[in-house]
């Protein structure tokens, strides 16, 4: 009966986690699409940098960052957020410094801001990210049930 509890728990972790992951995916791709509709004004790049993430398992990802300043109805505001799901990330810091070429410091950028929360905004209206999200969210949740389901087959054999 502790084997079949110990696997009944790792298959709603499983599940769950994944279930987690794909509703985080869905948000980040529901508020690229929202922000699509949102007010733009003009805005200037204060700083650009890469940030190195090693993982000994899947290797180094360089992180893009861009720090921007924006007025909306004459308030100043400030971000990071260059799209939803976190900063692009890149397997080399040639690509990351690649993609922050469009954003030299300085330059002007198109800002889109949320018309009910200015201080939220983002220079690219979309979740690069979500496709690899929902994959593994989705293999997470099979490997939940499929789990369960074995689980359940073994118990009715022995």
């Amino acid at each position: 009966m502790g084997k079949s509890v110990g696997s009944f728990g790792l298959s709603a972790l499983l599940f769950l986690m994944g279930l987690a992951l794909v509703a985080w995916g869905w948000w980040a791709q529901r508020q690229a699409q929202v922000s699509r509709s949102w007010p733009t004004v003009l805005g200037q790049v204060e700083t650009t940098w890469v940030t190195e993430d090693a993982d000994p398992d899947d290797g180094t990802a360089y992180q893009a960052h861009v720090r921007y300043r924006y007025a909306v109805a004459e308030q100043g505001y400030r971000s990071t957020r260059i799209q939803f799901m976190g900063p692009p990330s890149f397997s080399s810091r040639h690509k990351a410094e690649a993609f922050l070429a469009r954003y030299p410091e300085g330059a002007s950028v198109t800002v889109h801001y949320n018309p009910e929360d200015p201080s939220e905004a983002v220079l690219e209206t979309t979740a690069s990210k979500s496709l690899w999200v929902f994959v593994v969210g989705g293999v997470l949740m099979l490997g939940g049930l499929w789990n369960a389901w074995n689980t359940h087959a073994l118990r009715q054999l022995g």
